[in-house]
């Protein structure tokens, strides 16, 4: 209907001319026994799932989200592997694979997850593109976690790099702005 409807007001007529309105199209049903069944990709999931997997004419790339921060002094890498590992526990999303088949599987149980810290002198001997290429293939979506995240602290100047790459597997625009 969108490409029949291209306006937002002539799709909002088609969106009240639906029987039962919008509210019907929208009702999400609570569904806990199946909390941890396979589920259907939504439709651009799909499409970045199956150019993973198709010829490299169509592209074959994994496709991800990569963001690199600096922090200045004092940061405390622990804190940070704790903090996320409470939202693993809290947020199903984030215990999420995809399924051979190409649906989502929120795992039950994950292990505890670690933070690797990588350390080094100086300026000097930390290889920052060694380090982007290692992390920027992208993680695997069949494997938990969609994500690869690590810090580099360069001693002498007490400077932190930290590398993260995300499966877009798992993230939509506002997850994405939020990181």
């Amino acid at each position: 209907d969108i490409f029949e409807h291209p306006t937002i007001a002539r799709l909002a007529t088609v969106v009240e001319m639906t029987e039962g309105g919008t509210r019907d199209l929208f009702q999400i049903v609570p569904r806990p026994d199946d909390q941890y069944s396979p589920f259907p990709m939504i439709g651009i999931q799909r499409g970045y799932w199956l150019g993973m997997y198709v010829s490299d004419i169509l592209g074959g790339m994994n496709n991800h989200f990569y963001r690199e921060y600096e922090v200045e002094g004092h940061f405390e890498p622990q804190k940070m592997e704790f903090a996320i590992n409470k939202l693993i526990e809290r947020h199903p999303m984030l215990k999420a694979v995809i399924t051979e088949t190409g649906e989502v599987l929120q795992l039950k149980e994950v292990p505890y997850w670690r933070l690797p810290v990588y350390e080094v002198e100086d300026f000097d001997s930390f290889d920052l593109p060694a380090a982007r290429e290692r992390i920027l293939c992208g993680p695997d979506p069949q494997k938990w976690p969609l994500w690869q995240l690590e810090v580099h602290h360069i001693k002498s100047e007490n400077h932190w790099y930290i590398l993260l790459d995300t499966s877009i597997m798992m993230l939509d625009g506002v997850a994405g702005g939020i990181l």
